[in-house]
């Protein structure tokens, strides 16, 4: 598991590897992750439903 702090490149050299790309491998690399950003905000997006459901179910059982 990767920590990374608030303001913190997520491992040394990050940020010299980023600055030292061409252009156009740095967007190509900015488009990757941004896809992969969007498909985890759309898998989390039809997971919360469920989950708020089981949380509240989970909430009228434990008032009971």
């Amino acid at each position: 598991m990767l920590i990374v702090m608030p303001n913190a490149p997520p491992w040394p050299g990050f940020e010299q590897g980023l600055s030292a790309l061409p252009n156009a491998e740095l967007l190509a690399a900015l488009d990757l992750a941004l896809l992969e950003l969007e498909k985890r905000l759309y898998r989390y997006a039809h997971i919360g439903p469920k989950l708020l459901q089981i949380a509240e179910e989970g909430l009228v059982l434990t008032v009971r």
